[in-house]
């Protein structure tokens, strides 16, 4: 009974007081924050992610995939589309050769070609400067690492009662066919080595590439097949 006859008198006072205009005091000390809308809500926590994002190291920001018209662009060109990914707040490009060969002609600009090499050293250089990262694959297409500078017969073969012979799977654009290397040779791995050694990644482009914190050579997927002409894949 005293409980209600408290709770009584403190409805009272309260209505009281709300009747008597001295809301304000009561009011305040039941409610100690403003509310605040969801849009208010949603507002804040968006401007958090972009301020985030806008700070966050490069090393941390996405990547962009760039399918590069073959050889064929400028050094103005390259940097300007460069500057243009570094300030939409990209942290490195992954090139990849768009096949223009019906355009292009392909001894002058499509991969392998002299322009292409070239290009590649603009790109490294000016993401080096930017302190972005780099990423290109290790053949022309994206399927398989793949070199113009062998074919299927550059290998030694053991005969039992069967022989081994490469599939001839070849990638374009490129200078000449570009076929894919032996993933289960040593032979394989060391002609795509020194290809690269001796043709794109000269002393000087090595010395840009140590000083970018990340810079790749990929192949976005394996897709081994048989295309030659003395292969099974043509029975």
């Amino acid at each position: 009974m005293k409980r209600c006859i408290r709770r009584w008198v403190s409805i009272s006072l309260i209505f009281t007081l709300l009747v008597s205009g001295s809301s304000t005091s009561v009011m305040a000390a039941e409610t100690s924050a403003p509310a605040v809308s969801a849009q208010e809500s949603e507002d804040g926590f968006a401007a958090k992610i972009e301020e985030a994002y806008d700070s966050s190291e490069m090393q941390f920001r996405p990547y962009a995939r760039w399918w590069l018209a073959e050889g064929s662009h400028t050094d103005e060109t390259l940097i300007e589309s460069i500057h243009e990914l570094y300030d939409a707040g990209y942290g490195g490009v992954e090139f990849v050769t768009l096949d223009e060969s019906k355009y292009l002609d392909k001894e002058t600009y499509a991969w392998g070609s002299p322009e292409w090499i070239h290009d590649t050293h603009v790109i490294i250089e000016e993401c080096q400067k930017l302190g972005m990262s780099v990423s290109m694959t290790s053949g022309t297409h994206w399927a398989t690492a793949n070199l113009v500078s062998i074919t299927p017969d550059d290998r030694d073969y053991d005969l039992f009662a069967f022989y081994q012979y490469g599939t001839g799977e070849a990638y374009k654009p490129a200078v000449s066919n570009s076929y894919t290397i032996n993933y289960l040779s040593t032979k394989g791995a060391e002609a795509l080595i020194d290809y690269w050694d001796s043709s794109v990644l000269t002393e000087e482009v090595q010395t840009l590439i140590d000083q970018i914190d990340e810079c790749d050579l990929y192949m976005d997927s394996l897709e081994l097949s048989v295309h030659g002409s003395r292969t099974s894949g043509q029975l």
